[in-house]
This record gives structure tokens, sequence and C-alpha cells, in this order.
């Protein structure tokens, strides 16, 4: 079993400066995950996905590659397109912080 993690800190006003530019918008989250519109919410998202990315080693990114989806609680579940799914991937498990206008996200993926 290999275990991969990515880490990633960010600034809530990272995104929410960058709601109003639609070619950002669209080329990061799906339809699904901009609504509602809250920076907070989309600021998980991002760096969740930036989790994805640096666990899997991926410079040339896609970021619609990734979704993000929440359970009814809140936790959030992360699904990866099979172009960047890892061979063998078992699990993906993640979990995240919200302090002082940062969120703390970590992602850790199971490959066979």
């Amino acid at each position: 079993m290999i275990i991969k993690t990515g880490i990633d800190l960010m600034s809530i006003h990272k995104i929410y400066s960058q709601l109003g530019d639609s070619d950002f918008m669209d080329k990061t989250f799906h339809d699904f995950e901009k609504h509602p519109i809250d920076a907070r919410r989309l600021s998980t998202i991002y760096a969740l996905k930036e989790c994805v990315f640096k666990a899997i080693d991926i410079s040339d990114r896609d970021w619609l590659d990734i979704k993000v989806l929440f359970s009814a609680r809140g936790k959030p579940r992360i699904t990866l397109c099979s172009n960047i799914s890892p061979l063998g991937l078992e699990s993906v498990d993640c979990s995240v912080s919200h302090e002082n206008g940062y969120i703390l996200a970590n992602v850790v993926l199971l490959i066979q």
C-alpha cells in the first residue's frame, strides 16, 4: 500500500478577490461547486483540489478533473476523473479546518 498526501494553507481572501473573475471561476470550479457562491466554501474546494495536485505530483493542472462534494454534515468528498486518478487508487480522504480567514486542507490517497 502506498500513501500519498497533500496539504495546503490558503487565505479565504484569495478566492474572495476572484469571485468576479468568470474565467477563473469557470476553469477552477464545476457549476455545482460554485453554488452557493461563498468565499469560504470555494476556498475549501480550491485548497482540497490543490492538495490532490500535490499528492499526485501533477504540474499540468486541469482543475475540473477533480470534483468536491459535501455531505449533509459538511464533510467534503473528493472524486478524481480517470485521466488523473493514479493506477490502483483505493480511496481518497480529506480533512479541512477554518481559522482566522485561512483554510488548512489535507488529502490522503491510498494506492494499492
